[in-house]
């Protein structure tokens, strides 16, 4: 498709609708501002019942590549190996359970729980660093902070005398909008204006090398990396 694309001067979006998350928008420009410090890990919980309209792929394919797509825009760069384990309990051809674990170029590493066998919905990601740690409502388009009481300048020299305490949460203020919406917006101005959509054939494709890489750690059992 890239190819056609590119052959026929078309422009190609994905639908990776989280990047619209004003949550998440909020959640990137307070990262890339430094307000967190190094960043330690990042953990996605997507999770619910059993969808029946869904038959052709598992949780990997059609709910895992938005939180990879999510972790890997919020911290801009690469993934260097991945691992996980699946499971299968009500859907029998492909699995409704995912445990990954995704490991950044820049030491993050970011954590999967994702199935189809909760009975409630739950939307999340957090972001765990130096400072504290922040949770985006996927759902609700809320954003906490939740501050680490101490905050050192030399902090691998006393962190194993002190460690962490619990801080200030702070709800951050967040504009809610309609993140499909603005997905559609930002296509048709794509369109309009001859540039690039936010999430571009290329990051499709890198997403979707990522969670096959994913199911194919689990028939191997053990971690593939994702730079070759």
């Amino acid at each position: 498709m890239i190819e056609l694309g590119r052959g026929h001067g078309a422009t190609i979006a994905v639908g990776h609708v989280e990047r619209f998350n004003p949550a998440v928008i909020a959640l990137k420009h307070l990262i890339a501002s430094g307000n967190l410090g190094q960043i330690f890990s990042l953990h996605a919980r997507r999770i619910g019942p059993y969808p029946p309209r869904i038959r052709d792929v598992g949780v990997t394919l059609d709910l895992a590549t938005h939180d990879l797509d999510a972790m890997r825009s919020l911290l801009g760069v690469e993934v260097e190996r991945v691992y996980a384990e699946t499971q299968r309990r009500i859907e029998r051809q492909h699995e409704d359970l995912l445990f990954g674990i995704v490991r950044f170029a820049n030491g993050a590493v970011g954590m999967l729980d994702v199935n189809w066998i909760t009975p409630t919905k739950v939307r999340e990601l957090s972001v765990t660093g130096e400072r504290g740690m922040y949770l985006a409502n996927y759902l609700t388009q809320e954003l906490y902070f939740y501050e680490n009481d101490y905050t050192p300048t030399s902090w691998d020299a006393l962190r194993t005398q002190l460690g962490v305490s619990e801080g200030t949460m702070t709800r951050l203020k967040v504009q809610k909008v309609e993140p499909l919406r603005a997905e559609y917006e930002d296509i048709i101005t794509a369109l309009e204006t001859g540039r690039s959509p936010t999430v571009t054939a290329e990051d499709g494709l890198a997403i979707l090398r990522l969670a096959h890489r994913l199911i194919g750690s689990t028939r191997v059992g053990e971690a593939v990396a994702c730079n070759v």
